[in-house]
């Protein structure tokens, strides 16, 4: 209990820090810095190097021991409004610290609920991720099924649904992020060479180099 309590407190330790350091005017930058100094470094405990600042799709993408991604967290201007857009998932925390902080009420006047919620947030820590009893688990969890009879033979499915949903996710969306990037370069280097050859139609050395160029980013 002690431990779960003291868990609580730093969670809003640390968006009183971050909330006392942004304005209505902060830009994203401000509240993304101060949300990975304050929230994901010292309350949930990753490093920087399992920290990627992304330019696309999330802003920050945590990864795990294997390098795959395991959080997505994407962070607004104080002034901006939040979507949460309905797509089957289930959103398991939703809190106004502002206001919770301008309460003042002490940890064991918070409701059942926000308690609730606030604890939620240890499952994303790195403790708990990078936590090597979850190689041991997977062996009672998703080996021992008996898949003789039609529960056992469900539950294999669902788990095995649940591996490549949940826990391939990271690698697939990385593996194509990877690939996008890939192609993108190829077709900018390749449009280089075919507007180098247009302009030097006449120097027939630079253009057998240049086509023997071309030839290599085509069969990369």
């Amino acid at each position: 209990m002690t431990s779960e309590i003291s868990f609580v407190e730093n969670v809003l330790k640390a968006f009183k820090s971050i909330i006392k350091e942004i304005e209505k005017g902060s830009t994203e930058h401000d509240v993304r810095y101060r949300f990975v100094k304050y929230f994901v470094e010292e309350v949930l405990g990753y490093e920087p190097k399992y920290i990627k600042w992304e330019k696309k799709r999330a802003d920050l993408t945590i990864i795990d021991e294997n390098g795959f991604a395991v959080i997505k967290i994407e962070t607004k201007r104080p002034a901006e409004s939040i979507e949460v857009k309905k797509t089957g998932s289930e959103l398991r925390l939703n809190l106004d610290f502002s206001k919770m902080l301008e309460q003042r009420k002490p940890i064991e006047n918070l409701s059942a609920e926000e308690k609730s919620q606030l604890l939620f947030l240890n499952n994303l820590t790195k403790e708990t991720l990078f936590d090597p009893n979850k190689y041991e688990e997977f062996d009672e969890t998703y080996a021992r099924i008996d898949i003789t009879k039609d529960v056992g033979f469900k539950k294999l499915l669902d788990r095995l649904n649940f591996i490549a949903n949940n826990l391939l996710l990271g690698y697939t969306l990385r593996a194509f992020g990877e690939y996008k990037e890939g192609y993108s370069k190829y077709q900018t280097e390749l449009s280089k060479v075919e507007i180098e050859a247009k302009n030097n139609k006449g120097n027939h050395e630079l253009n057998r180099g240049i086509a023997k160029y071309r030839q290599r980013l085509v069969t990369q």
